[in-house]
């Protein structure tokens, strides 16, 4: 039951058999019954001998297809350690990874070619080298039954494929060829998977058994190969499955170009030769997306999907069906744009957002740091301000108490003087000294009252009060002014009585100041209005509604009392209206320079209204007029206990001190505005000037040797000039309606006038 696969005679004329149940050898061959033993490095029943090669140095061979990997005989087959066996060590599987060999072949000294089941095998034996050769690398089939070299140097196997001869010196593709029907092979299938080679080179190939193709053989170098290196052309290009014309697209030496979503495309090729296109084999590249070449066999199409924008180059080559390959091949250009947010000018984009948002970062950063230093400049700058507003204070509260001491000096002998002047011009002028120097002691006393505010000494001391009847009492000592300016003064009350807490002398300076600077800026005809009336509605700090604070609900749902000082005069531009409280601030348009003042005034009022707890507003609007509203809570619970000093008096005396800043002139003065002239042959000067009692102070230098003429503006002056043409006039600079420039301008353009010297006056030294 033993089946021989293999006979060889070796060097010393013994004959080796390799059966299906290990070796055998016979020494005496030629005898009519040699004797077989056992070759028993090799365990029989278990291993399959293949085939018994002897190589050139004398050394026999032995394969075996599983189990026990390759034997190698060195001397005489019955001494010791002269059998190698080559097999998989677990422990060292790098050592001889060839699990089994079908046959066996030395090539070259040292150099062995194994058949097996994984493929062809080069094996270095010297260095332990191997290499393996099969579908994915340079041969057609993945099992190598026999292996034969013919005088070319050319193997060729027995594969499950067929025959097919290999060129190891060859590269590549171009190693192994495959010949079937197209090249005279009658069949393809060899049994028993072997043939034999004769002395002189002719090949033998036996064919399967029981089929009756029974065998056929060839002299390898009959065989002519196909050289014809094939042109390399590509027949077709898709994108997304569609497929394109190459000259539709954009081919011109920048090569195709696509949009960013086109990166899903394949390339169709072929090698223009046609003795066996079947066999003819390719090999492409996507250089800039691929790392080396893809040998595809007969393969003649490529895809590639996801390729991402940029520039790239397909290149393919091919063989013929010899494997003679063409190396240049083909090529096309391919550009893939990147999307639009990919662009060069969406990076620009990009760039230039980045680099505004750290611009913005930036200027954010140093503009916070610019305010922040600006902010600490402001505070120092409002701190140094603050030093100097106090030390001003403390300067006119200082100088106020030195002039306080002069000025009691001069009052009081003053006073003595009047009540024993002989004529009646000495009693006028000192009249007119005496209002003067008891307006410079007023504003003296708003100076330290405004001090005391500061420092928080001032303290109220609350009366219950009838309020309406003291506002009454309280104007009659403007009534005089009022006629001399020939101004309506009007008092109005919707309650006859209204109780209310309040400090009659501090609230008399704040009704002085209203009402001084409502005939202050008040022309002639003008109208002056005074009213007090209940309110149940809360304020804004500006406004036109005039409403009382934000305080404790009084009877019958009302809060508070109102007093309102209007009048029809030149009003307060918008933009000075917010600052008109402000210390020391004066307007600086022109038509209020006429009436400049200290700027303490309305912000003493201010002071005093909230040390009552209330809040003062004021409405303005240009020519027509102003109205400043005073609202005082009800009650006594806003007071402390220490400002409430007496309880309500049943009657009511004005303060005897209470009277206007704004000096007012004598009796004598009504007179003043008379037109006086008489023919006494006397030379006419004509004085103009605002204020009362600087004119008759002029007028009592030239009464005896002028007939004289007054008026209190420029435009009455100008009409009294024009009337009466006098030999000279005496002008103030400062004036309402008409200043002294614009009188004197007008006086020296008429001419009926302009030949009348002219003398301008002035208390301003600029």
């Amino acid at each position: 039951f033993v089946r021989i696969t293999n006979l060889y005679r070796d060097t010393t004329g013994r004959l080796w058999a390799g059966t299906t149940q290990g070796a055998y050898f016979s020494d005496n061959p030629a005898t009519e019954e040699p004797v077989f033993r056992q070759f028993k490095p090799i365990p029989p029943f278990f291993t399959t001998v293949s085939e018994i090669f002897g190589d050139k140095s004398g050394n026999l061979w032995f394969a075996t297809p599983v189990y026990q990997g390759i034997f190698k005989l060195t001397g005489e087959p019955g001494q010791q350690n002269t059998t190698v066996n080559y097999n998989i060590d677990p422990e060292n599987p790098e050592h001889f990874p060839v699990d089994g060999a079908m046959s066996i072949l030395e090539y070259e000294n040292g150099i062995f070619y194994l058949g097996t089941r994984s493929g062809l095998y080069k094996w270095d034996q010297k260095n332990n080298v191997f290499e393996l050769f099969n579908r994915e690398n340079g041969l057609d089939a993945n099992i190598v039954y026999w292996i034969e070299k013919d005088d070319h140097g050319n193997l060729w196997l027995s594969t499950e494929r067929g025959l097919i001869r290999f060129n190891p010196s060859l590269p590549g593709e171009r190693k192994s060829k495959i010949f079937t029907f197209k090249d005279g092979v009658p069949f393809v299938e060899i049994y028993p998977v072997k043939f034999y080679k004769s002395p002189d080179g002719r090949m033998y190939i036996g064919g399967r058994r029981g089929s009756g193709n029974g065998f056929y053989s060839f002299y390898p170098d009959s065989i002519r190969e196909n050289t014809h290196i094939p042109n390399i052309v590509l027949t077709n290009f898709s994108v997304h499955n569609k497929n394109y014309s190459l000259n539709d697209k954009m081919i011109s030496s920048g090569g195709v170009k696509l949009k960013h979503n086109e990166n899903f495309f394949s390339f169709e090729f072929a090698a223009l030769d046609y003795f066996d296109p079947e066999k003819n084999q390719y090999a492409c590249y996507l250089e800039g997306f691929e790392d080396t070449w893809n040998y595809v066999g007969n393969r003649h199409f490529a895809n590639y999907t996801g390729v991402p924008p940029g520039n790239y180059t397909f290149r393919v080559k091919g063989s013929n069906n010899d494997g003679y390959w063409n190396e240049a091949g083909t090529s096309l250009a391919i550009t893939i744009l990147p999307p639009p947010w990919k662009t060069w000018w969406a990076y620009l984009l990009y760039g230039l957002g980045t680099a505004g948002v750290f611009y913005s970062i930036f200027y954010y950063y140093f503009r916070r740091k610019q305010l922040l230093h600006n902010l600490e400049l402001e505070q120092v700058q409002s701190e140094k301000l603050k030093e100097i507003d106090s030390m001003k204070s403390r300067f006119f509260a200082n100088i106020s108490h030195e002039f306080r001491t002069p000025l009691t000096l001069i009052l009081g002998p003053l006073q003595k003087m009047i009540g024993s002047a002989a004529s009646k011009t000495d009693k006028r002028e000192l009249n007119v000294m005496q209002r003067n120097a008891r307006r410079l002691q007023q504003l003296i006393n708003q100076l330290l009252d405004l001090s005391k505010l500061e420092a928080g000494k001032m303290q109220l001391q609350c009366s219950e009060m009838n309020i309406v009847e003291w506002v009454r009492m309280h104007i009659q000592s403007f009534e005089s002014l009022a006629r001399q300016r020939k101004i309506d003064f009007v008092f109005e009350q919707k309650q006859p009585e209204i109780i209310c807490w309040f400090d009659p002398e501090k609230m008399s300076r704040v009704l002085n100041n209203l009402l001084s600077n409502a005939f202050k800026f008040t022309g002639e005809n003008g109208r002056v209005e005074v009213s007090v009336f209940l309110t149940p509605l809360n304020p804004p700090s500006r406004g036109d509604t005039p409403p009382t604070p934000p305080l404790e609900k009084g009877v019958g749902g009302i809060h508070g009392v109102a007093i309102k000082v209007a009048d029809t005069g030149t009003g307060i531009p918008p933009e000075n209206l917010e600052h008109i409280f402000d210390r020391f601030y004066q307007a600086g348009d022109a038509q209020n320079l006429n009436y400049e003042g200290t700027g303490i005034g309305l912000a003493l009022v201010k002071e005093l209204v909230e040390l009552h707890h209330g809040t003062i507003t004021v409405t303005s609007k240009e020519n027509h007029g102003t109205a400043f509203t005073v609202f005082l809570p009800l009650g006594k619970e806003h007071l402390k206990p220490e400002e409430i000093i007496v309880k309500r008096k049943e009657t009511f005396e004005p303060e005897q001190s209470a009277e206007p800043l704004e000096s007012v002139a004598s009796v004598e003065t009504e007179k003043d505005m008379a037109e006086e002239t008489t023919d006494n042959g006397l030379p006419i000067l004509l004085i103009v000037e605002d204020n009362a009692d600087m004119r008759n102070y002029i007028r009592g230098f030239f009464d005896e040797k002028y007939n004289i003429l007054m008026a209190e503006d420029g435009q009455k002056g100008f009409d009294l000039a024009v009337k009466y043409i006098p030999d000279i006039i005496i002008s103030d600079v400062m004036m309402p309606v008409m200043d002294g420039y614009e009188l004197c301008r007008k006086i020296k353009t008429d001419e009926r006038t302009s030949h009348i010297p002219l003398i301008l006056l002035t208390a301003r030294s600029s």
